[in-house]
């Protein structure tokens, strides 16, 4: 079974179309995911592709093939080192032009070590790349702890996953800009386990039972709730806010089958309900 991705520049538009299509397969079905029109690619898309995966893997229990790969999309993934993911088989055509895009090669991230040596990774990585903003000023220190806590409560909601094996993808890219504008950074995250609404489920007591996927996704965001033993997830999400709020930021979060995306320069926000689940959750930071 082929399932094209189509030419989206962001495959969210695409996301339920592909979901729906997997309700179908059976274990033992080989999956191939067809790039054969897409020219570019983000961190994003690939955390996404990654996800979609991981659910087809599930569903079929064989690797996920990409084929049609060609240009562009085909240097990103090997710059990122997408060979590291057992879960997909990636057909790189044998010529392949040279990627000029400023990425950091994708993380795996399963424990709070991992996580500690991917801050500092993260921070090499943007005093090499944004060398005015990372010299006396918050700029390394405010992205450092947006990772921290995605990071971590990605672990949070993915260890009742499958296998119960706490896993969060993570990678991000330089954006070049457009004439006129400043260079910017691209920082994705995502995990395929039990997602927010089923991770809150976790203490009943605090009466999470009957809470909606889109519910649950703000309720952690802006309320700060978590399924750690006091239920109450501390200051992370609320660090994230004014991380983003000094930079100007943007953040898409997805759980589930909802979504939101709060750009925090003009302070709005824009609620959205799928007709599809996506495993886990996903984010997204534009900075």
């Amino acid at each position: 079974m082929i399932i094209s991705l189509g030419n989206p520049k962001y495959i969210d538009a695409k996301i339920d179309d592909i979901l729906l299509q997997l309700s179908t397969i059976e274990h033992g079905t080989q999956i191939t995911l067809d790039f054969s029109s897409i020219d570019y690619l983000r961190p994003d898309t690939v955390i996404q592709c990654l996800v979609i995966s991981r659910k087809i893997n599930n569903l079929s229990g064989q690797k996920v093939r990409w084929i049609g790969l060609k240009g562009g999309a085909a240097a990103y993934l090997e710059k990122i080192d997408i060979s590291k993911v057992d879960f997909v088989e990636v057909a790189l055509p044998f010529w392949r032009s040279r990627s000029h895009a400023d990425v950091m090669p994708l993380e795996l991230v399963s424990t709070p070590q991992e996580l500690s040596k991917v801050i500092s990774n993260t921070k090499d990585y943007l005093t090499k790349w944004f060398p005015e903003k990372t010299k006396g000023n918050t700029f390394c220190r405010d992205v450092s702890t947006m990772v921290m806590e995605i990071v971590n409560n990605s672990l949070d909601h993915s260890e009742l996953g499958t296998n119960n094996d706490p896993l969060c993808y993570y990678t991000m890219q330089k954006e070049n800009p457009k004439a006129g504008d400043n260079s910017r950074v691209i920082i994705a995250f995502g995990d395929a386990g039990i997602g927010i609404k089923q991770s809150l489920s976790c203490k009943p007591n605090l009466l999470f039972d009957n809470l909606s996927d889109l519910s649950a996704l703000k309720t952690a965001f802006f309320r700060g709730y978590s399924r750690r033993d006091s239920g109450i997830g501390g200051f992370g999400f609320k660090a994230v806010t004014n991380a983003l709020k000094e930079n100007n930021g943007h953040i898409t979060m997805r759980s589930g089958s909802a979504s939101f995306q709060y750009d925090l320069k003009t302070q709005t926000r824009r609620d959205r309900r799928h007709q599809e689940t996506l495993n886990g959750t996903q984010a997204v930071l534009l900075l």
